[in-house]
């Protein structure tokens, strides 16, 4: 492997879980981080630098913006208006449930209950009433006509590869069921305020509802192996469909 350059080498030692020699005069030394985590020291195999959080260069946030910058991109290429990344208009989904958010200034919530709501600002927002119907008998793309909250993850190795699930389907299903769970924790945090009875929908779950009767897409890659998950299908069969929608437009009906 001398004759390789660094990246295929390092490439190479991930893949078949070597000790990565480009780490091997840092091994031990200390991570800075401002986020509590177990694991604050550079490991041989680079696992720790990739799921580093609270830190800025860290593994993971960069693993995430990339991520979802690069599904950003496409969607523009394929002409699906959309906000957040580095290809939507606008930029920013900061002030998507402002409406909402704003009411805790009312309430005196706690820091902990301003984390909840950092936690529920999505990742994207997607807007695929423009792409329509089938294109030359292909199935029209789910995810058409209708707009989408998606929520970009990384997927950081750890033990999850001993276990039999599949890790980034795994932790899909986790944080859109933790998503929809936190938006529920927003409406008890305002039912004093709001008066909303026990068991009624408060003013986040309607809102989440709009988009796709609340169910988020959490589209997982993994840094790792380079895994995705189904939700990260669902977005590539929608660009997809753009595309080709956007392609055949210039040919006859008849065309083959």
């Amino acid at each position: 492997m001398l004759c390789c350059n660094k990246e295929w080498q390092a490439a190479a030692q991930v893949r078949n879980g070597a000790r990565l020699s480009c780490l091997s005069a840092y091994t031990n030394h200390t991570l800075k981080s401002s986020a509590p985590a177990a694991d604050k020291s550079v490991d041989p195999f680079g696992n720790n630098i990739k799921k580093l959080v609270g830190a800025k260069g860290g593994g993971t946030t960069i693993s995430h913006g990339s991520f979802a910058n690069v599904i950003s991109r496409w969607l523009k290429r394929a002409r699906v208006p959309h906000r957040g990344g580095a290809g939507g208009t606008p930029r920013t989904y900061k002030n998507l449930f402002t409406h909402i958010t704003q009411m805790f200034n009312d309430t005196g919530a706690s820091e902990s209950a301003h984390k909840v709501l950092q936690s529920i600002i999505p990742g994207l927002l997607v807007y695929a009433r423009s792409v329509g119907a089938a294109v030359e008998g292909a199935p029209k793309a789910l995810l058409a006509g209708d707009v989408s909250v998606v929520n970009v993850k990384a997927k950081a190795p750890n033990d999850d590869y001993h276990k039999n699930k599949p890790p980034v389907g795994t932790k899909q299903g986790e944080i859109s069921v933790g998503y929809w769970r936190r938006a529920k924790r927003v409406d008890d945090l305002l039912r004093g305020l709001l008066g909303t009875p026990e068991r009624a929908d408060g003013p986040m779950v309607q809102a989440l509802k709009q988009y796709r009767g609340g169910r988020e897409l959490v589209p997982v890659a993994s840094a790792f192996f380079a895994e995705m998950s189904s939700d990260t299908e669902l977005i590539a069969g929608l660009i997809a469909a753009a595309l080709a929608a956007d392609y055949i437009q210039f040919y006859p009906e008849n065309a083959k």
